[in-house]
């Protein structure tokens, strides 16, 4: 059973928060500092592949979070993850880790899950969105599972036993669509309501379209 959580409260101690986020996109980095920013997560280390972020592991212990693309150059995600899950040198192998990604498949949600990964992501995704599994990830924790093959949340999920959506063939793929309307795609937060609304912050359109704008010459 998952851990409840009072929203207000933990947006507060967020400015506590070390994140590292490993993106090669540049304007998706943008607009995910910015997300962060609106979170009051201003302790934030960027890394544009794979290698850079477990160097950064490394070298910084302390650290509470971490938000992976999952196709990064030299490493990618899934390597992020089973460094944490897996490497005997790294002590901490129950640090939260959200991957985001643009194409998920069943066979990438499967590999992500069983390596470990708190959630997965389908970006572009909301404020909302990302809130919410910011905030799930750390203060929401499933049980922590460690075994002979498998070191991370457990996998059990509500629902069929033979199902665990949302692909039900090989090749399905998640449509071009916001995350919003995948409420079941791995692991989401259950709960429906909404958060309070954030001072300052901006649509995911907007944000992009904003950066766009700072972006031209």
């Amino acid at each position: 059973m998952t851990q409840q959580f009072d929203i207000t409260e933990e947006l507060k101690r967020l400015e506590l928060c070390t994140c590292i986020l490993a993106v090669s996109d540049r304007l998706y980095l943008k607009s995910l500092r910015e997300m962060l920013r609106v979170m009051n997560i201003r302790n934030v280390e960027t890394c544009g592949d794979g290698s850079q972020a477990i160097f950064i592991l490394q070298q910084i212990q302390e650290v509470d979070l971490v938000i992976a693309q999952e196709d990064l150059p030299i490493q990618d995600g899934l390597e992020i993850v089973r460094f944490v899950r897996l490497d005997r040198a790294w002590l901490r192998p129950e640090l939260p880790i959200l991957t985001i990604g643009w194409k998920w498949t069943r066979q990438k949600i499967s590999a992500y899950r069983d390596a470990g990964v708190d959630d997965v992501v389908v970006f572009p995704a909301s404020q909302h969105v990302m809130q919410r599994r910011i905030l799930s990830a750390l203060y929401s924790k499933r049980p922590f599972i460690f075994t002979d093959n498998f070191r991370g949340p457990d996998r059990r999920r509500h629902g069929s036993a033979e199902f665990h959506g949302p692909f039900r063939r090989q090749d399905d793929e998640m449509p071009q669509q916001s995350v919003d309307q995948h409420r079941n795609i791995f692991p989401l937060l259950e709960s429906s309501a909404p958060p309070p609304p954030v001072a300052g912050a901006m649509s995911q359109v907007e944000l992009l379209e904003s950066l766009r704008k700072k972006d031209k010459p």
